[in-house]
């Protein structure tokens, strides 16, 4: 997803249900310029750590956001 000068707004497919069950949003931030972000529209999102601004998708990947 190429995502111009705005942050993005991303849900899991399960999202809130198990495996957790929040109620976080996921703002991914583009820093000011044009920013290719992987692919996560199919995939799980298999944890959430709101209170360390982290999110895991697929078991592996670790993602900041703001």
């Amino acid at each position: 997803m190429n995502v111009s000068g705005t942050n993005a707004m991303f849900w899991s497919q399960n999202f809130p249900s198990v495996p957790f069950d929040s109620s976080c949003a996921y703002t991914f931030r583009t820093h000011g310029i044009n920013t290719l972000l992987a692919t996560i529209e199919f995939s799980r999102v298999t944890g959430a750590y709101c209170d360390t601004d982290y999110i895991q998708v697929r078991n592996t990947d670790m993602l900041y956001i703001f």
